[in-house]
């Protein structure tokens, strides 16, 4: 499939900035239950999904740590290094009115911007999957 000149210098900077990054974030001591390969794998993504989305990715992380302060960015690492699911790492934080919403722009457009990578098939997928997690989580809760 052929790539327009930008997307392909966005992929290769993205790729660069997680291989440098990567070692600095420090690897995880608690395996991570999902994540990008999960998806990828019950997706059925394509590789360049798979490129696509972790793009995606990346920008999200950029834009998040512009609206986190240092220290709830260090915070927030330690968190998830302690395994501590990203869900609760985020509640942990002491986040204002205004980073919260944020925060909540910046996830939906995340979710919006993967959902357009995505078949139609592979959106239902999604829709069924997140459906079934929060099922789990309510009967959890009780």
């Amino acid at each position: 499939m052929y790539l327009n000149r930008r997307t392909t210098l966005v992929i290769l900077a993205a790729a660069a900035a997680v291989s440098v990054l990567a070692p600095v974030a420090g690897a995880q001591s608690v395996p991570k239950r999902g994540g990008p390969a999960k998806l990828a794998e019950e997706l059925d993504l394509t590789t360049e999904q798979q490129e696509q989305i972790e793009v995606i990715r990346a920008q999200q992380r950029e834009q998040r740590a512009t609206v986190l302060t240092a220290e709830q960015q260090t915070q927030l690492q330690a968190a998830l290094d302690a395994g501590d699911h990203p869900r609760h790492a985020m509640r942990s934080l002491d986040l204002s009115e205004e980073q919260r919403s944020q925060l909540r722009s910046l996830h939906q457009s995340g979710r919006d911007s993967i959902s357009a990578v995505l078949t139609e098939e592979q959106r239902q997928q999604l829709a069924d999957k997140r459906a079934e997690r929060q099922d789990r989580r309510h009967r959890n809760a009780f």
